[in-house]
């Protein structure tokens, strides 16, 4: 009985911090250099929520934007009405402006329905179509990879271009996306569980893809057990300001 309380104390340990990791939130602070004449935009970037519920800690924490982009995933196929319409509430707390981008879960769920929710509380959704969201800032949105018909619009002359797509596969993949300034994916969870570095998805990271700095995010979520390893959660808070100099921090909140 001994051996086995022995054997089974770092199975325990280990579980209850990947527990505790899943449940935190890295919110990571990124500054761009914008050319053009127009005011500075700030950007929160959350992708992947799944089933997780956003609570006013998380928003607290998070300073208040011009827009909000969420990276698809906003539900899967068990995710409750009652969840996503409190979602939809935190993150309206923190702009008027929230725009969503599909992602494989979200077209498992009823789409009337989503789409009848996502309007009435005054969301947009990009499918392979794009909009301003300030002077000068042009997001656009692709569908997910799974409907095999993600399309990557050619970015047009001047202004910042944002490609936002679910899976990194899509912007990796097409020639057009390498002409973006800003290109924002999830998808991957960062692996998710890593142990000792490895993982069975792409880890979270930034990227140069051509001229376009690429986002990879490990998302806020997680699928099938809520547990992380190696990968914690994090949303991204993104400041887009005239004439500043590139920088990067993290925070654990």
């Amino acid at each position: 009985m001994t051996l086995l309380l022995f054997l089974l104390l770092p199975l325990v340990i280990m579980l209850i911090a990947m527990s505790i990791q899943a449940n935190t939130l890295v919110v990571e602070e990124k500054t761009f250099e914008v050319e053009g004449n127009h005011k500075d935009c700030s950007l929160l970037f959350i992708s992947d929520l799944h089933k997780r519920r956003l609570n006013d800690r998380h928003i607290k924490t998070i300073n208040t934007v011009d827009c909000v982009i969420v990276g698809g995933d906003f539900v899967e196929r068990t995710t409750t009405v009652e969840t996503l319409k409190h979602n939809l509430n935190m993150l309206k707390k923190l702009s008027t402006q929230v725009i969503v981008v599909y992602g494989n879960h979200d077209y498992r769920w009823d789409q009337r329905r989503l789409r009848t929710i996502l309007d009435q509380a005054n969301i947009t959704v990009l499918e392979n179509e794009g909009m301003y969201i300030s002077d000068c800032i042009y997001v656009y949105g692709t569908k997910d990879e799974s409907t095999k018909q993600a399309v990557v619009q050619k970015r047009g002359l001047g202004d910042y271009y944002i490609l936002v797509s679910h899976n990194p596969i899509v912007a990796l993949q097409h020639p057009n996306s390498r002409l973006y300034d800003l290109i924002l994916s999830g998808h991957t969870h960062g692996g998710q569980i890593r142990l000792f570095g490895l993982g069975l998805r792409e880890r979270g990271r930034w990227l140069q893809i051509g001229s376009a700095k690429m986002r990879i995010s490990n998302g806020f979520g997680t699928r099938k057990v809520h547990l992380r390893l190696g990968a914690p959660p994090e949303v991204h808070h993104i400041l887009l300001k005239k004439g500043a100099t590139t920088s990067l921090s993290r925070e654990r909140r």
